[in-house]
C-alpha cells in the first residue's frame, strides 16, 4: 500500500499533541492490546507479539491506514515513526526520514 498523501498532516497533528501533553501521548503510543490472528495478518496494520500473544497499539493501527514502506531496509514498516530519546517520546516523523536503526531493529525484507 503506498504511503497516504495525508501522512505529513497527521504527523504535524501528532506533534502538536506531543507539545501539549507529552506524557499522555507517550502512554497512549506505548499501549498494546491483544488482537486476533486475523488482525495480525492484515497487510498494513503493524502488529507485534508479546509472550506468544499478538498485540496492537494505536500507532500500528494508524500505520495500517497511512501505508507501509514498499522497498528497502524498512520494507513493510509503517509510514509514521515515534522518535524517542532515552525512553522519552520526542516527536513523530515519517519513518523514511528517521536515521538508520540498529541492525536488530531492521524488518525482514518484503
Amino acid at each position: 500500500m503506498p504511503i497516504n498523501e495525508q501522512t505529513d498532516a497527521v504527523i504535524m497533528y501528532l506533534n502538536e499533541l506531543v507539545a501539549i501533553d507529552r506524557e499522555a501521548i507517550q502512554a497512549l503510543v506505548g499501549a498494546r492490546v491483544p488482537c486476533s490472528i486475523d488482525l495480525a495478518r492484515h497487510p498494513t496494520v503493524q502488529v507485534g507479539a508479546m509472550e506468544g500473544v499478538f498485540v496492537v497499539g494505536p500507532l500500528g493501527v494508524l500505520n495500517g491506514f497511512f501505508g507501509v514502506i514498499g522497498s528497502g531496509p524498512r520494507c513493510g514498516w509503517g509510514a509514521i515513526a515515534a522518535v524517542f530519546d532515552q525512553g522519552e517520546l520526542i516527536r513523530f516523523e515519517r519513518t523514511d526520514n528517521v536515521p538508520d536503526v540498529a541492525a536488530g531493529d531492521v524488518a525482514p525484507p518484503c
